[in-house]
């Protein structure tokens, strides 16, 4: 990945878009808590983020719709949500301001950037469970 700063390169098959975001979530977990099932696709070890997007022109009864039926998954799908799978990102904020949160944990405000690293953890995975 390119240092953080460094601009990137389409070339290099990177993608670029700018809008506004009420909700940018990357994931590489189908659940980040006990009732709120994220990224539904999402498997063990497949390498990629899960990113949802939600864009700044959806309604707040929209938005409130959204998050209400993560409960179950069921914002998968829905009108404006959006899911984006890569191996890494970068969130550069046009404004300051914005709200930022890692593993719940709120972090300073600006430039994020995240690559997968597949095959750097190995977990042992009981015989009666499927990893």
């Amino acid at each position: 990945m390119p240092p953080l700063g460094d601009p990137l390169s389409n070339s290099e098959g990177w993608i670029t878009f700018e809008d506004e975001f009420i909700l940018f979530w990357a994931s590489q977990v189908t659940h980040a808590g006990e009732h709120m099932f994220h990224a539904p696709p999402c498997k063990v070890n497949d390498g990629v983020f899960h990113i949802m997007i939600v864009r700044g022109n959806v309604s707040r009864l929209r938005l409130a719709l959204i998050l209400l039926s993560m409960e179950h998954g069921a914002h998968f799908g829905m009108s404006g949500v959006e899911f984006i799978e890569c191996s890494a990102f970068r969130l550069e904020p046009l404004t300051e301001g914005s709200f930022n949160d890692l593993d719940g944990e709120v972090i300073e405000s600006g430039d994020i950037q995240a690559a997968v690293l597949p095959s750097s953890i190995q977990a042992y995975c009981m015989p009666q469970y499927t990893c």
